[in-house]
């Protein structure tokens, strides 16, 4: 019988490096904007300071709070083979 290695936290959230995935992803994009434009150094800075209040202002938030944001505003991908989300650009809904 082989051993089988169980993880230690189930709902940990994904890691890249050190970071996990939210917290790299806006640093990445000003890096890779900042690569295109020719302006490493100051594109890092402002991707360390992005990323951090990117940090803070989700922290302070409840859970699940930016996907209902991006779905409110309409930036949520809403499939027709989806049928438990209603589509967003509805503000009213009115009984049957």
């Amino acid at each position: 019988m082989q051993r089988v290695q169980i993880p230690r936290h189930v709902d940990a959230p994904q890691r890249f490096l050190l970071w996990t995935v939210d917290q790299a992803i806006p640093f990445l994009i000003i890096v890779g904007l900042g690569i295109f434009l020719k302006m490493l150094f100051v594109s890092i800075c402002v991707g360390i300071g992005v990323s951090w209040y990117f940090n803070r202002y989700r922290e302070s938030r409840a859970d699940g709070f930016l996907k209902h944001m991006f779905w409110w505003y309409g930036m949520a991908s809403v499939k027709s083979s989806v049928r438990s989300v209603v589509n967003p650009f509805m503000r009213r809904i009115f009984p049957a």
